[in-house]
């Protein structure tokens, strides 16, 4: 006799539904929003702490700019500007407390390259003045070069030389190097170098005068 089995499989599908109750958040005075920077006006790159000063808030959430996001209480965040040399960053900080109350702050940050526009020579000590090379019947030219102090063996003076201008021993001080007929110089917080040197009409090889070395970012004395 032929037997025949039947194997019933049986399966139990279980759905599992979990419950969330949806806040509904409200605009209240019941608690502010609010935040401090430590200035208004930021380097390319540099970093940018916030100080949140919010009242009676649980979380928080914040809107940084170029879809920057964070529910940090203090986050700090640096911008790069790349090819744009200044930009105006809205910083939006939303706060929340457990009742479902809600209040909102902005406040907009400026992230700018360091342009340099022009400098300026406000006193020349006699033993300088004195160095400077003259010739009978021609022009004397004062030299610029600048560039960072870790890029100076790098870079051709052809490249990187400010517009020569004339100058003389007798010039009268103070005096300006305006540089709007040359290209952007983009500075950052770094070191930068100013060299100067004078060229008389007809040479080729300028004379070394004086060298500088500063940093944009911080004020010197």
């Amino acid at each position: 006799m032929k037997s025949t089995h039947f194997f019933v499989l049986i399966i139990l599908s279980f759905t599992i539904t979990g419950c969330t109750k949806e806040e509904t958040m409200i605009p209240s005075s019941k608690i502010k929003a609010s935040f401090e920077i430590q200035k208004e006006i930021f380097d390319d790159g540099e970093a940018i702490c916030f100080e949140n000063t919010s009242e009676d808030a649980q979380r928080f959430y914040w809107e940084l700019g170029n879809e920057m996001h964070s529910i940090e209480k203090d986050p700090i965040i640096s911008i790069d500007l790349a090819e744009e040399i200044s930009k105006t960053v809205p910083i939006t900080l939303h706060a929340y407390c457990g009742e479902g109350y809600f209040d909102s702050f902005t406040k907009s940050v400026i992230v700018s390259k360091r342009i340099l526009l022009d400098f300026r020579i406000t006193k020349m000590v006699d033993e300088l003045r004195s160095s400077i090379a003259m010739a009978e019947g021609k022009k004397t030219y004062l030299l610029g070069h600048i560039g960072p102090v870790k890029e100076v063996d790098g870079w051709s003076p052809l490249d990187h030389a400010l517009p020569k201008r004339p100058f003389n021993k007798y010039i009268h001080l103070p005096y300006t190097f305006n540089l709007g007929e040359w290209h952007t110089i983009a500075m950052n917080n770094e070191e930068w170098y100013l060299r100067l040197s004078t060229i008389i009409e007809g040479e080729r090889v300028p004379r070394y005068l004086k060298e500088f070395r500063f940093n944009p970012t911080k004020q010197i004395a």
